[in-house]
């Protein structure tokens, strides 16, 4: 059996991102107030995707279109608190890319015509938080923070 390019290209990125960050240290001891306690996760999402277009028409991805034709991925996010204040961060990037032919016609005769379409994605959430209450049961916290999302999608054909 052999993997696919892309397939493999895939999970060696997923080894890597586990194997950079995934150790995490343990201690015995318990942090005090002065320290800081961080975290690091890498995760995965994906979701079907269900788009219509300004002429009406729908277009859908199923999970298996997306791994098809992933390019890249990366999914992680890292915080920190310290007593009542928290600030963390959530990254993800994605990179989709088809070439397809689609059906279509100029001047009434029926064409072939070769689309390539190239998704590139980033959006990152960064906030900072501070608890209202903060006891062994119980944590509420007041957060504000920033998204930023940058979408590319050129079609070519």
């Amino acid at each position: 059996m052999t993997v696919p390019a892309r397939s493999f290209r895939f999970i060696t990125m997923v080894m890597i991102s586990l194997l950079v960050f995934g150790p995490v240290s343990a201690s015995a001891e318990e942090p005090s107030s002065d320290q800081w306690e961080k975290y690091f996760e890498v995760y995965g999402w994906l979701p079907d995707i269900d788009i219509t277009t300004a002429d009406g028409s729908k277009v859908t991805l199923t999970l298996s279109d997306l791994l098809k034709n992933l390019d890249m991925l990366a999914m992680f996010d890292f915080g920190a608190r310290n007593d009542e204040w928290s600030v963390a961060a959530d990254v993800l990037y994605m990179n989709l890319g088809k070439k397809q032919t689609i059906p279509g016609e100029i001047v009434n005769h029926p064409v072939d015509v070769m689309a390539d379409v190239d998704l590139r994605a980033f959006i990152s959430t960064v906030n900072a938080g501070y608890a209202l209450v903060n006891t062994e049961k119980n944590r509420t916290e007041i957060i504000g923070g920033v998204r930023y999302i940058y979408l590319r999608m050129p079609i070519s054909a």
